[in-house]
């Protein structure tokens, strides 16, 4: 792509690799692995991206879409309490407050089309097409817009499916999930070309999430330099750097100015352990499980389950598992699974002498608050925050079990790092981990161990032994974009880009988006076309949809098949 004058007539690329991080593609693009994504590098600016805190998929990519923090977005996690009550309910695109780029793009009359982005389920209506990502229970009309999109793809790509299964009853479960990833990019490659080809555009977006799958379940395998499976994380991303040369030949056919983006929501690492919050809250008698015969009996029942299901993941064959599941048919088997499932990891908490629990994946503690949760103890103000304090010391005492060293960089209280309108439904206090080769979860659960070490051989779910690091990746690349410079006040962040790209497409920037767009990094040219707008963004409209049963079990059992729950 030939660099020129820049002009008011732009086209914004996003290409989304969930999870990517530099510390595989600088040594992948110094070996030759990576051809296009060093190309990119090369002749463009890069950058490591600071994620959102916690570094998960939902809140990042929440941010990235309408470039504020979550406290004015209001998206904090994979799953959240639901209202006068300690059950979970799982989040979705409706959570988002704040308007998205597509939206906001969509209202300036610029054409968009967005592919595969997280925490777009249900699609909304834009100027344009969106095909929903990984947290759409399955390809259907809610996960399109328009509805006419989903018998198109269905022609186009007759098997396309939105989350790759893991099959831990497989003969060779990581070759069979591996192939699946491969498809899963082949399947986004020939969408993104489609549309790239037959449509008009003006906002591109297409994410492969299939860089941070990979990483989840093989990073052992590559530091063990495993003869099978080692080369596994490269193969994924030798086979999306084709993707990305792909998708440049064809924007090279296509006339007009281009700025292309390529991004990661977080980074990804190696995981030695997970740290079960809840465990640690009690031993320190901040939260209280139920003691006597009901107590017994819930944490004798989840051993029981837990035992159960293991056993039947393990040795029923697929082919008589297949027939039980087809005698009770699809609804009822999910309904009795997603039934045993929630006993398994339900919680007997005792609520009413419990002062602090956890909830969700990363690190995030919520304090049991009167007034706020149906059986809140603690009284905002002085009692409030002097638990708080307390909470901060003992966390900071935490070690890591066989080295002896510090595993908690810092703990925030939440107005420290969030404001908005929503910074009611944060956490209280937020863990940002010292490597983050720990992990925390907030999993009601008595009898899970203090230190969970990741069993590498166990295929009952998805090997989890990699995860995320707070630093994913930024590429900028195009006819705006200048190369050599090296001029950002700071480390540009996740909520920077969105601001960015509005401006590339020549959209006021709306003065409410906390991000602050890259214009050093840009020519002087386009530089001036850059605007704020001093009224407040036109509000998101409320949805009412909310997940049925089945399609929720469906998103937790992806959610703990991949070690967030």
């Amino acid at each position: 792509m030939a660099h020129s004058p820049a002009s008011l007539s732009q086209k914004v690329i996003v290409i989304g690799l969930d999870g990517a991080t530099f510390d595989l593609i600088h040594p992948w693009v110094h070996a030759g692995h990576l051809p296009n994504i060093a190309r990119l590098m090369q002749d463009g600016y890069h950058a490591p991206l600071r994620s959102t805190l916690q570094p998960v998929t939902s809140a990042a990519w929440a941010s990235f879409m309408t470039g504020v923090n979550q406290g004015k977005h209001g998206l904090y996690d994979f799953i959240q309490r639901q209202d006068d009550s300690y059950d979970i309910k799982v989040t979705t695109g409706n959570q988002i407050k704040f308007p998205t780029i597509f939206e906001i793009a969509s209202a300036a009359q610029k054409r968009v089309i967005s592919i595969n982005m997280p925490y777009t389920y249900p699609a909304r209506k834009v100027n344009g097409v969106m095909a929903s990502g990984p947290f759409a229970p399955q390809l259907s009309e809610d996960a399109v817009y328009p509805q006419s999109l989903l018998s198109e793809i269905k022609s186009l790509i007759p098997d396309y499916f939105i989350f790759p299964e893991f099959d831990a009853q497989h003969s060779e479960p990581l070759a069979d999930y591996l192939q699946k990833l491969l498809r899963e990019i082949e399947q986004r490659e020939q969408l993104c070309l489609h549309y790239l080809e037959t449509r008009e555009w003006d906002l591109f977006s297409v994410v492969f999430m299939a860089t941070d799958e990979v990483q989840h379940a093989y990073w052992h395998l590559m530091e063990a330099q495993h003869p099978q499976y080692g080369n596994a994380i490269l193969q994924i991303y030798q086979r999306v750097d084709e993707a990305i040369g792909q998708i440049i030949a064809t924007l090279e056919k296509i006339p007009g100015e281009k700025t292309i983006f390529v991004v990661s929501d977080h980074g990804g690492g190696a995981l030695r352990w997970v740290l079960n919050l809840n465990r640690w809250l009690a031993d320190e008698g901040l939260l209280a499980f139920q003691s006597g015969s009901k107590g017994i009996i819930t944490r004798v029942r989840g051993k029981t389950l837990q035992t159960l299901s293991a056993i039947y993941k393990q040795f029923i064959p697929p082919t008589l598992r297949a027939r039980i599941r087809a005698q009770l048919g699809n609804r009822k088997f999910t309904q009795i699974k997603g039934s045993l499932e929630t006993q398994l990891l339900a919680a007997p908490i005792d609520w009413q002498h419990t002062q602090v629990y956890a909830l969700g994946a990363g690190g995030n503690l919520f304090i049991n608050l009167k007034g706020r949760e149906p059986q809140g103890i603690v009284p905002e103000g002085t009692d409030y925050e002097s638990l708080r304090e307390q909470v901060i010391k003992r966390l900071y005492t935490l070690k890591d079990p066989e080295t002896g060293q510090a595993i908690i960089k810092r703990v925030y209280r939440r107005e420290e790092i969030y404001n908005g309108k929503y910074l009611p439904n944060a956490p209280d206090l937020i863990i940002e981990w010292m490597d983050y080769t720990t992990w925390g979860r907030g999993r009601y659960d008595s009898h899970a161990p203090l230190f969970e070490a990741q069993n590498h051989l166990e295929f009952s779910t998805i090997p989890l032994t990699g995860t995320h690091r707070p630093y994913g990746i930024l590429i900028m690349y195009g006819d705006t974009v200048v190369s050599d410079s090296n001029s950002l006040a700071r480390p540009p962040h996740i909520i920077d880009i969105a601001p960015t790209i509005l401006g590339l497409l020549n959209i006021p920037i709306p003065d409410t988006i906390d991000g602050q767009a890259l214009t050093p990094v840009l020519c002087h040219q386009i530089q001036q076309q850059f605007t704020r707008l001093t009224s407040a963004p036109e509000k998101r409209k409320h949805n009412s949809f909310s997940y049925n049963r089945d399609d929720e079990e469906k998103i937790l059992e992806r959610l703990r098949s991949l070690g967030y729950l």
